[in-house]
């Protein structure tokens, strides 16, 4: 070959030993490239023996989180649960004592002052009636006593030494007795 004529021939000249360069770099580390596609792949096969033991690790590590989380929302979905329970029973007491306040106690207020006042007028005539059963006990007694008439008495066998004589009656058993009448 001859001398280059320009510099663009130059450039490929210089470039065609650069490329020499590279070639005879890349010669030298084929063999450095080999030794550690060889330890490459023998950490594969190292991490692939090792992989199980991780998995099994991280299965178990993921089933521990789920279990745990599982629990916590158990127990927040119980909390809610009597929460949302208490909160319904103090609802229902609340309406049943504005129910009670609304239905009940209005006519039982009504039947109890008529109760009172019923009461009220019963002890008034208590009085007035105890009054009448006295006065019709005394006007049936005066009315036995002077409609029938006196029974006769007989004479009582009396003991033989003071015995009377049997026509001879007393001035008190010749009278009947009156009823007093009450005024």
């Amino acid at each position: 070959m001859g001398r280059p004529g320009n510099s663009r021939e130059v450039l490929i000249a210089e470039a065609l030993g650069d490329f020499a360069k590279l070639f005879d770099r890349l010669d030298s580390v084929a063999p450095t490239l080999e030794k550690t596609c060889v330890k490459l792949e023998l950490t594969a096969s190292k991490l692939q023996g090792s992989i199980e033991p991780f998995q099994a690790r991280i299965v178990a590590t993921a089933n521990q989180n789920q279990d745990l989380a599982v629990k916590w929302f158990v127990e927040q979905v119980n909390l809610a649960g009597k929460k949302t329970l208490d909160e319904q029973i103090r609802a229902m007491q609340e309406s049943a004592r504005k129910i009670f306040n609304d239905e009940v106690v209005p006519p039982l207020n009504r039947v109890t002052s008529e109760l009172r006042q019923a009461k009220l007028r019963e002890k008034s005539r208590e009085g007035w009636v105890t009054h009448a059963a006295v006065a019709i006990t005394a006007a049936c007694c005066t009315s036995m006593l002077t409609s029938h008439p006196a029974p006769e008495k007989v004479a009582e066998p009396q003991p033989i030494a003071s015995a009377p004589t049997p026509n001879c009656v007393t001035e008190s058993a010749a009278r009947p007795e009156k009823a007093r009448v009450r005024k």
